[in-house]
């Protein structure tokens, strides 16, 4: 009976304790610590951060740009501009961002910005490239001197207006030669003897140099365009035969040469100049076959413009790449029939 009782007491025993416990477990558990951060409630909940950039372009900060992908490395965010220009970030409560974008058409821009509110609006604004719409490349070689020209023109396109476009030059690889472009009209040219190139470099040797043509934008950016290359220079003997000194031409004209013959398409042209009693070009005449040795000139809507006086001419052939050999110069006179 001894052993009973004792039992029975130690079995209450456990069942008070056990009881207890269940109770104090459930008021602990009542006023224990939110601690989970991700918690709206938990003390140490962390608030997140909404930050919209807008992406738009200089030449028209109003329009959004389409497909932009944007990087903050610091805090493993990227996403691409939606069809407004806009991307939506949440993150965690930083000090600042510094936002990386990259899109075609565009130079590549950097923005560092504080973030103070708990929703943020920063726009950015990327510069778009030049674009080389179109370029020519060529030589000129002048028998009577025996001089090489090369010219460079260049059509550029900049969506930010032309006066975006700080400077473009032209550029020999690996050495100090620059060549600036000036803006005629619609183009950018420039045009330089060989002889101010670096290591009295000769005419057969042009063809194996690069060019670079650099575009530096007002904002620092810029662009090269590579390679440019001279594909020929045509150094022949071009001979022009008549009209020539003490022959008088009256009515139409009759130009002749001396054919060349060479390994590639090419065509003759005829420039043709009054030097007296005024000084002005009358034209151009072309294309005038490779077979040919010979121009009339009866063109009544030219002839009719002709005067009394001196004039001059000169003899050209041209390959497809634009490359000139142009002969010495003959004068004559004309007098109207």
């Amino acid at each position: 009976m001894q052993f009973c009782w004792r039992y029975q007491k130690h079995r209450f025993g456990l069942r008070l304790v056990g009881g207890f416990g269940l109770w104090l477990l459930g008021v602990m558990g009542c006023d224990a610590p939110r601690l989970n951060p991700f918690d709206p409630r938990a003390e140490n909940y962390i608030q997140k951060i909404r930050t919209r950039i807008s992406v738009r372009a200089m030449y028209n900060p109003t329009v959004g740009i389409p497909g932009v992908f944007l990087v903050e490395e610091k805090l493993n965010l990227a996403g691409v501009t939606d069809a407004r220009g806009e991307v939506l970030w949440e993150h965690d409560p930083v000090d600042s961002l510094i936002v990386h974008a990259r899109a075609d058409e565009f130079f590549p821009a950097t923005m560092r910005v504080k973030v103070q509110e708990e929703a943020n609006q920063f726009t950015l604004l990327l510069n778009a490239r030049p674009v080389v719409a179109r370029k020519h490349f060529y030589s000129f070689y002048n028998v009577a001197s025996q001089k090489t020209r090369l010219t460079m023109e260049a059509w550029i396109e900049d969506r930010d207006g032309p006066g975006d476009i700080g400077v473009v030059y032209l550029a020999l690889l690996d050495t100090s030669f620059r060549d600036t472009l000036e803006f005629d009209e619609e183009r950018y040219r420039s045009s330089f003897n060989i002889s101010r190139l670096p290591g009295e470099v000769s005419k057969e040797e042009i063809t194996g140099l690069d060019f670079s043509l650099v575009i530096k934008n007002t904002v620092r950016d810029s662009i090269i365009d590579h390679p440019n290359t001279i594909r020929r220079v045509i150094a022949v003997n071009l001979v022009p035969l008549q009209p020539n000194v003490g022959r008088t031409e009256t009515g139409s004209i009759l130009f002749k040469w001396e054919p060349v013959n060479l390994p590639y398409e090419y065509f003759y042209r005829i420039v043709l100049v009054q030097i007296t009693p005024v000084t002005q070009k009358v034209g151009e005449f072309a294309p005038i076959a490779a077979g040919e040795s010979q121009y009339k000139l009866e063109d009544p809507a030219v002839l009719d413009r002709l005067t009394d006086g001196t004039y001059t001419w000169v003899l050209q052939v041209e390959d497809r790449f634009g490359n000139v050999c142009q002969s010495k110069a003959l004068v004559f006179d004309y007098f109207k029939s």
